[in-house]
C-alpha cells in the first residue's frame, strides 16, 4: 500500500463477489478521498447493496482487497471499525425497541453519541424518543436509523439507499445534515442510490455500477465535460483518446474522453440523469 494509505478512508481493489449461479461484482475498484461525498448509482440488482454488505463483512468476497484507513478489512482493529457508520434498510428492525433504546445501543457500541444532535433532529422531524420503532412509519424508522448513524460523527459514513423511504422534503433536509457533518468533521461518505436527483445535489464524485464493476466515474463537471452522445457509426474508427461506453441503434454512441475530435454542433452533452439513462438504460 502507498505510504499515505492511512489517510485513505476506503480502498477497494479487484473485488469479486458471487451468489450461487451468478457473479455480482467483477474486478471492482473504488477509492475514496478523505472528506469527499461519493455517490454510487446503479439500477436495481446492479450490485450496490452487495458491495455495501461486502464492505461490512456481511458477505465474503471471492477475490480482491478492502482496506479502511490503511487497514485490511480482515484484520482491522475495533477502533477502526468505530470510525465507520453504516445504514441500510431500517424497516421493521428491532420493532420492540424504543427510539431512545436504539440510540442508547448506538452510544454503547461506539462509545460516543451526540445526544444533543440526535434529540434536535428527532424534534425537527417530529419523532418522540419514547416511541416504539414498530409504531413509526417506514420513513420515520429510516430517519431514526439515519440520525443514529450521523450522531456518532463517524469518519466514514456508508449509506445504502438509506433515504429511499423518505419523502422528497425529508430526503433533502436529511442530506443537508449529512453535508453539515462532512463539513464540520471532514467526514467521508459513500452513498448508493437510484434517485439521481438526491446525489446530484450533494456528491463530489459519482460512479456508475454496471456489469459488476464501476464503468464510469468522475465529478459532475468532469462528466459533463467528458461525456456526450455523438454520431459514430459502427464502421467509423474511434478517435484516439475516446472510449465508447455504449452504442445506440440510431448510429450515435455515448462516448467519454477527448471530445475535441468531434464537431461541437453534433455533440449532445447531458446532465447526470440523462447520462444515467443513456449509460444504464435498456
Amino acid at each position: 500500500m502507498p505510504s499515505n494509505a492511512s489517510d485513505t478512508p476506503l480502498a477497494v481493489a479487484g473485488l469479486d463477489v458471487s451468489y450461487p449461479g451468478a457473479k455480482v461484482l467483477t474486478g471492482l475498484d473504488l477509492r475514496l478521498t478523505a472528506g469527499e461525498v461519493y455517490g454510487l448509482l446503479g439500477r436495481n440488482a446492479a450490485g450496490k447493496s452487495t458491495l455495501l454488505n461486502t464492505l461490512m463483512r456481511l458477505i465474503e468476497p471471492l477475490a480482491g482487497s478492502i482496506a479502511y484507513f490503511g487497514e485490511d478489512i480482515r484484520t482491522a482493529s475495533p477502533a477502526t471499525w468505530r470510525r465507520i457508520s453504516y445504514l441500510g434498510e431500517m424497516a421493521n428492525v428491532l420493532p420492540h425497541w424504543s427510539v431512545e433504546r436504539l440510540l442508547d445501543f448506538q452510544a454503547e457500541s461506539y462509545g460516543r453519541l451526540r445526544r444533543d444532535l440526535a434529540d434536535a433532529l428527532l424534534a425537527e422531524f417530529g419523532i418522540k424518543p419514547k416511541a416504539a420503532m414498530r409504531a413509526l412509519s417506514r420513513g420515520q424508522q429510516q430517519m431514526v436509523g439515519l440520525i443514529a448513524a450521523i450522531a456518532v460523527e463517524p469518519d466514514l459514513l456508508l449509506l445504502d439507499e438509506a433515504a429511499a423511504a423518505l419523502d422528497p422534503v425529508a430526503r433533502r433536509e436529511l442530506f443537508g445534515r449529512v453535508l453539515d457533518l462532512i463539513g464540520d468533521r471532514r467526514c467521508t461518505a459513500l452513498i448508493t442510490s437510484h434517485i439521481v436527483s438526491d446525489l446530484e445535489r450533494i456528491v463530489d464524485r459519482v460512479g456508475f455500477l454496471a456489469g459488476g464493476r464501476i464503468v464510469l466515474e468522475g465529478s459532475l463537471d468532469e462528466l459533463k465535460e467528458r461525456c456526450a452522445l455523438v454520431p459514430l457509426a459502427s464502421e467509423i474508427e474511434v478517435p484516439p483518446g475516446v472510449t465508447v461506453l455504449r452504442r445506440r441503434v440510431d448510429g450515435r454512441a455515448l462516448v467519454t474522453g477527448d471530445l475535441d475530435a468531434f464537431d461541437t454542433r453534433t455533440l449532445q452533452r447531458m446532465g447526470l440523469e440523462d447520462l444515467y439513462v443513456e449509460l444504464l438504460g435498456l
